[in-house]
């Protein structure tokens, strides 16, 4: 092999790597709330419940340091530190999963946080390739992907700026692209034979295009060359197992079950999975929900444990996985109309008073939809970002 494939090669091996660990850390750093329990399943399989405390800091930490290696590769900077760097990493990574791969446990890799759910034996053999290439980076090698020298070290900068920018958002916001069990556009299991609800028939929506009008699924939406004209026909039995219907399990402090109260008409649902907080925090709690009460909405307080005095009454009980799952935001707000989710909002970007207003005078479902896309938007636009950075600086 002569010395230019093998630096071909050498590069190639770089560039491959270095998107795997960007694409991995980001997406982890989307969520780090997601990515924390991921990190508390890893404690509990090993034995080290007691350092769930952490769980989110640790995996926040890692997240930026995988994104940040990745960087490193793409531009071609810092070469020595970041080919060892990521073979250590890679072969650490590499001997956990071997573990989970001979025990089995019921969990998940967590490889690309929440967004992409790897089988054990999927995730050994990602990280054996990648452990395998990552080798052949340690050799010296010279140059980046498309960059010469004088390019490298502005393009990490910008690159890494991006990075620290979208994980500084994270830890005040709520993921931009949901993927927990609870994304817009779900609807509650307890709606399904609710008697002012929807009788158990599925929901479907129609959309034009070129004068045609045509109704479709929520499992099965055109593409963006159609417009959105409104909520069609409620046509065939919903099936019970159907991953679009979820289960929002609500009780009185007594233990009475009431989980058809989120699943009729305009409500806000403010979700605390971790009670265990000051005045202050109950004391904004408690304005956003009077302020959501004003304009029509329906507000719902859902606590893991016990809340205030001040709330007795107005809380009812659920489970911390649920609510973490329903609101990545320690009192967070979520939206449900009629029992299907429309939008979450985290505490810093609740919606002033006259927005909430304007939105119960708008159709929900359009509001749902277009915040989605704005969110799956925000995410492309910041790989795309990525992309700008190596091919035009």
């Amino acid at each position: 092999m002569n010395k230019q494939v093998k630096h071909t090669l050498i590069r190639l091996a770089s560039i491959l790597v270095g998107l795997i660990l960007f694409v991995s850390g980001t997406l982890k750093l989307a969520d780090p709330v997601g990515t924390g329990l991921i990190v508390d399943s890893y404690w509990e399989f090993f034995g080290l419940g007691f350092l769930s405390g952490i769980s989110k800091a640790f995996g926040f930490a890692l997240a930026l340091f995988e994104a940040t290696l990745g960087a490193t590769l793409l531009t071609g900077v810092f070469r020595r530190f970041s080919a060892w760097a990521t073979t250590i990493l890679i072969g650490f990574f590499t001997i956990i999963t071997l573990i989970l791969w001979i025990f089995n446990p019921e969990m998940d890799c967590g490889c690309f946080g929440q967004a992409i759910h790897l089988s054990h034996g999927q995730s050994l053999l990602k990280n054996i390739v990648l452990l395998a290439l990552s080798a052949g980076v340690v050799l010296p090698f010279k140059g980046g992907f498309l960059l010469k020298k004088r390019r490298r070290y502005p393009a990490f900068g910008l690159l890494e700026a991006g990075i620290l920018a979208g994980a500084i958002f994270s830890l005040i916001s709520i993921p931009t692209v949901d993927f927990t069990p609870f994304k817009p556009g779900v609807e509650l299991a307890a709606g399904l034979h609710n008697e002012s609800g929807r009788n158990g028939h599925e929901r479907t929506y129609i959309y034009e295009k070129d004068g045609l009008q045509q109704q479709f699924s929520l499992s099965e939406l055109p593409d963006s060359s159609w417009t959105y004209v409104g909520v069609g026909e409620e046509t065939g039995e919903v099936p019970t197992d159907d991953d679009r219907y979820v289960i929002l399990p609500i009780s009185t402090p007594d233990g009475e079950g009431y989980e058809s109260i989120a699943a009729t008409g305009d409500v806000m649902v403010f979700s605390v999975y971790k009670p265990g907080k000051g005045e202050r925090f109950w004391n904004k709690l408690k304005i956003r929900m009077e302020a959501a009460r004003a304009v029509g909405f329906t507000p719902l307080l859902l606590v893991a444990g016990e809340a205030p005095a001040s709330f007795a009454g107005e809380a009812y009980l659920s489970d911390y996985r649920t609510l973490v799952s329903l609101n990545r935001d320690n009192g967070g707000a979520t939206w449900f109309h009629d029992g299907m989710l429309v939008m979450k909002w985290s505490r810093t970007f609740f919606p002033e008073t006259d927005e909430l207003k304007q939105m119960l005078s708008e159709d929900c479902v359009k509001q749902m939809m277009e915040e989605d896309t704005r969110g799956r938007i925000r995410l492309e636009g910041f790989y795309l970002y990525a992309i700008a950075v190596l091919l035009l600086v």
